[in-house]
């Protein structure tokens, strides 16, 4: 039985906060092979890549194909606050700050709270 993308994203999340970024690019490899439309495991396998030697382009891929994602979902659904956040965060690692900043513009500050450090 294979685990599902969000079991591999999930995985790849705690590979990473153990600092095995090789294991963990795996894992969310994986996972965007499984379910290509779930931006999440685009956006944390590119986050992974920048600790990865010689992955910076692959990295900034697969944050800018996140970030298509999340627009794209964004177009169904604008008021998720999630999604706003994770486009910001995402904007944030390419150096966008027009970006970040209209991202955080459609999310209420005491929502944004809630993000902590993520949106600081």
């Amino acid at each position: 039985h294979q685990p599902s993308a969000s079991a591999l994203n999930s995985l790849g999340i705690a590979l990473y906060y153990q600092r095995n970024f090789a294991e963990a690019a795996r894992a969310l490899e994986q996972a965007t092979q499984l379910d290509p439309k779930i931006y999440q495991s685009f956006g944390n396998l590119g986050t992974v890549e920048r600790h990865l030697p010689g992955r910076q382009d692959s990295a900034r891929a697969h944050l800018t194909h996140a970030i298509t994602l999340i627009r794209q979902s964004l177009a169904l659904n604008p008021s998720s606050h999630n999604s706003w956040a994770n486009l910001a965060e995402y904007s944030a690692k390419l150096g966008d700050t027009q970006a970040v900043d209209d991202a955080l513009a459609r999310i209420p500050p005491d929502v944004q709270a809630l993000y902590g450090e993520r949106l600081g």
